[in-house]
């Protein structure tokens, strides 16, 4: 058990002394390279915050395109002309049926007595 201890100790105290121990960096710029100009400020704003400005509006405009492209599906003032969809709900059977009859699938001829009341439902999840 000790030794799992100091192998602990050596897997993670290596890495730290070999990360403290080491020299800085001497490197400087070669004396063979011309001096830079100085950057305005206007050229920072530019490079720093027009770039990325410019890349979101870039991406963004390309998101959107084809949603822009295509039209609203929505017409306001259309009256709405699918069925109804319940996802999840009963394919046959009983409550198919029920479905089928609150919906008004259009077939009038289900007699007026098969119409059921709602008597719960909803969030609730009384049925």
């Amino acid at each position: 058990m000790r030794s799992r201890g100091t192998l602990r100790i050596i897997a993670i105290g290596w890495p730290a002394a070999a990360v403290l121990s080491a020299p800085p960096a001497a490197a400087d710029t070669p004396t063979t390279w011309p001096e830079p100009e100085p950057m305005s400020t206007l050229d920072a704003l530019l490079l720093f915050v027009g770039v990325p400005a410019g890349l979101f509006v870039l991406i963004a405009l390309l998101v959107m395109a084809p949603s822009v492209v295509k039209g609203p599906r929505y017409r306001p003032g259309l009256s709405w002309w699918a069925r109804p969809e319940w996802f999840g709900g009963p394919t046959e059977g009983e409550g198919a049926h029920r479905l089928a009859l609150e919906a008004g699938d259009g077939s009038d001829d289900a007699p007026a007595s098969t119409h059921v009341e709602r008597t719960g439902g909803g969030a609730s999840a009384r049925w």
